[in-house]
């Protein structure tokens, strides 16, 4: 198949990155990939790609002074995207994001292109506004199908979405080298976090957390692994809190598997979440994790605690008895580790790889206009 991706960047963040993962599988596969972004050339993808994933850089990610300025921005956008996917005729299109999606979908309609939507968060905890909440609603009832990442997700959506709709989680990388079973000998002690520092991931209520814990566990330190917005905000709550010295906030991280392998303890102190990349790649580096119940997804990951312990949202009371109990419990430590990592391996490999395949070409061939593409030539 000659498959299209759609997504506004290729920056850091979860859905960037599993989108880059299943751009790879799928060209590796021996389909022809071709991803399409609002990005710029000149906003280099930090997520790799392989050589034959085609890359197309449209340059229609700017920002509107106004909201008329806007609408009307995102009418040309439409237009040229329509150019863009009639000129690559793919047999499906595949997009990820809320509002991307809104654009692809109007960018395809009466191109006879099967275009697939892909929620990326949980529907009902994001703040989208009443015109783009309309707008989605109209772009999943007109797309060809849609991925979401939980039941609770589809459940959301009225019954003639969910009709043509599908859970599929996420495929998570395998460590190149599997973590230890125990971590390094040694007095210090590392927890870690990653994620956008955003207010969604909950990064202030970690850091409350962490400070409720330290005096149980003084050995300890905290990485976090991310940028975002809330550094500046972050990093004056740490100091507000004498976390000086025990904190690590190093950036966003290309390769994060090395610093998984080398903590003790992962930590997802989420507000919202879709289905958490970060998480399944810590638990498949081995690592004990702590998460919030943020989505029903959580509890899929982690089989209802017994792969990790899960506490409430916005919690740093709860999230930090949690820490210490593992904090100061190294055998508990290494048997939820092995415990994560084999939970874990069942989104692994090509099996969910195969099940984002299998649903694309049956999207494709469901289409009744499929194909249609490859006989319209590019608007001028």
């Amino acid at each position: 198949m000659r498959i299209a991706l759609f997504i506004s960047s290729l920056q850091e963040g979860g859905a960037e990155r599993v989108l880059s993962l299943l751009a790879n599988a799928l060209h590796r596969r021996g389909h022809q990939v071709v991803l399409v972004l609002l990005d710029g050339e000149d906003i280099r993808p930090l997520h790799p790609l392989d050589p034959g994933v085609r890359v197309i850089a449209t340059g229609l990610n700017r920002a509107s002074a106004s909201r008329l300025r806007g609408l009307a921005a995102n009418l040309g956008r439409i237009r040229r995207l329509r150019s863009t996917f009639v000129g690559i005729r793919p047999d499906v299109l595949l997009s990820f994001m809320d509002r991307s999606n809104v654009l692809a979908v109007l960018a395809t309609r009466g191109t006879g292109i099967p275009t697939i939507a892909s929620e990326r968060t949980d529907p009902r905890t994001t703040s989208l506004s009443a015109p783009w909440r309309w707008l989605r609603l109209l772009a999943y009832s007109l797309c060809e199908g849609l991925v979401t990442q939980s039941p609770g997700a589809k459940a959301f959506f009225p019954p003639w979405i969910r009709r043509k709709s599908v859970v599929l989680p996420n495929p998570v990388p395998t460590p190149a080298a599997p973590g230890p079973a125990d971590r390094a000998a040694g007095p210090e002690r590392v927890a870690i976090a990653m994620g956008r520092l955003d207010p969604e991931k909950g990064f202030d209520v970690l850091l409350e957390a962490f400070a409720l814990a330290l005096p149980d566990c003084p050995g300890w330190s905290l990485h976090l692994l991310g940028e975002g917005p809330e550094r500046g905000g972050l990093e004056a709550l740490a100091a507000r809190l004498g976390l000086q010295g025990r904190i690590q906030m190093p950036g966003w991280v290309l390769e994060p598997n090395p610093r998984l392998q080398a903590a003790d303890l992962f930590l997802l102190p989420s507000r919202v979440e879709g289905f958490p990349n970060a998480l399944c790649e810590a638990m498949a580096c081995g690592l004990p994790v702590i998460a919030t119940g943020c989505a029903d997804s959580i509890g899929t990951i982690l089989e209802d605690g017994a792969a990790g312990r899960i506490v409430p949202p916005d919690d740093a009371p709860s999230l930090a008895r949690a820490m210490v109990d593992l904090m100061t419990d190294p055998d508990g430590r290494a048997a939820l580790g092995a415990r994560a990592r084999q939970s874990v391996s069942r989104f692994q490999g090509s099996a969910v790889i195969e099940a984002w395949e299998r649903y694309l070409e049956a999207s494709s061939s469901r289409a009744p206009a499929a194909g249609a593409a490859s006989r319209l030539k590019e608007d001028p």
